[in-house]
């Protein structure tokens, strides 16, 4: 109502502001450079909590070498702000699962991610794991939720009011339009339905226990009948099905008709001029998850469920939308989740070391094979350096 103003959350301008008095523009950047510093340490206390039987400086390595974090370290989208939050927030979250007095961590993680929402209305993403992950672990559901409930409500008010003098509406989830995905909740109706029922299923779980592999299996059947029968469903299961591939595993058949993104036959596709990858061509150590099948889980059950409940929950609305994060070589919309991955490949990875008879020699031809892959494939194939991404 007074004018121009930005669409998203003002927290970035409100934190950078302070720096471009000294660096001009560039001290827009400042604050992400200090939050991906911040988020290694986070990431360190996040993999001890979680698995504090592996070096949790394998997580951090994971992290600092081997993803497309550190891009965001200095860029202007403020991507390394929101995953210091969301993992801070985990951080709080986990100790009230089996707290006697869980409101307090609870609290404190709703108000980190409401803070969160202040530069990134994603930071939402986490609230469906809060909620699952309460019914299923927590000793005290109620209390935890309260608490992080509570927590959240200063965020959420504080944007809410921004928006009003920003829009004239006293909205936190809006930019200011509703087309174009926007964040109009009539766009999401497939995950929130989901969700809905995940909601029911896990108090079924919580209430009456894990059921028998007969009566799972009996569902994927009556599930698969019903996908057969009701058009709906089964057009629901098969975008679920595609978002997997081209979120996950492989982009080049994502669909996207607009002028800058090229797909070539040699199954690499441009977006803009830049070579666009899934998340595991962006992250090929998550094969080591694999190892998930064959590793004992022992004591980490609990937590590496949790782990991959927060991955599948956040993941979710990309997912069902195969929505790809727009201009960026990566699934940035999903960077969030990247730091627990790293906990649980650490983990995966000290494990598989453990088993190993030779695991110094093993992991020395894997980096001699792999950089001769990189320097090799170019001059082969026909995709070049983008093929090796």
């Amino acid at each position: 109502p007074e004018g121009l103003t930005p669409q998203y959350p003002p927290g970035t301008a409100i934190l950078g502001g302070w720096f471009m008095f000294v660096l001009g523009m560039k001290g827009m950047m400042v604050v992400n450079t200090l939050a991906a510093i911040a988020t290694l340490f986070a990431t360190h206390s996040l993999s001890r909590r979680l698995f504090n039987d592996a070096p949790a400086i394998i997580a951090v390595a994971l992290l600092a070498l081997c993803t497309f974090w550190v891009e965001y370290a200095y860029a202007y989208w403020p991507h390394t702000i929101s995953v210091l939050l969301v993992t801070l927030s985990l951080l709080l979250f986990l100790p009230a699962l089996d707290a006697e007095k869980p409101w307090p961590p609870a609290f404190w993680a709703g108000l980190v991610i409401g803070a969160s929402l202040l530069i990134r209305l994603d930071g939402l993403l986490i609230l469906p794991f809060f909620v699952l992950a309460s019914i299923l672990f927590a000793q005290k559901p109620v209390a935890v939720l309260v608490g992080g409930a509570i927590g959240l409500l200063p965020g959420l008010l504080a944007l809410a009011a921004l928006n009003a003098q920003k829009f004239g509406i006293f909205h936190p989830l809006t930019y200011g339009h509703a087309h174009g995905g926007g964040t109009a909740l009539k766009g999401y109706a497939a995950p929130l339905a989901l969700l809905a029922v995940a909601f029911g299923a896990m108090i079924w779980l919580r209430l009456r226990g894990l059921p028998r592999p007969t009566v799972l299996l009996g569902a994927a059947v009556l599930l698969a009948f019903v996908a057969v029968l009701v058009p709906a469903v089964g057009a629901i299961l098969l975008k679920f099905v595609r978002g997997i591939d081209h979120i996950l595993i492989d982009i080049h058949g994502i669909p996207d008709n607009r002028e800058g993104v090229v797909r070539f036959d040699d199954r690499t596709t441009l977006f803009w001029g830049l070579p666009k990858k899934a998340l595991a061509q962006s992250l090929p150590w998550l094969g080591v998850l694999a190892a998930l099948m064959v590793v004992p889980w022992g004591r980490h059950r609990r937590n590496i469920v949790l782990v991959l409940l927060f991955f599948a929950l956040w993941s979710l609305p990309f997912v069902l939308r195969s929505w790809h994060g727009g201009l960026g070589s990566n699934m940035r919309y999903l960077l969030p989740t990247v730091p627990a991955l790293c906990a649980l490949a650490g983990w995966l990875i000290f494990a598989l070391q453990q088993r190993a008879s030779q695991p110094g020699r093993l992991v020395g031809i894997g980096v001699v094979a792999g950089l001769a892959l990189a320097f090799l494939w170019p001059a082969v194939a026909r995709s070049g350096q983008a093929g090796v991404h």
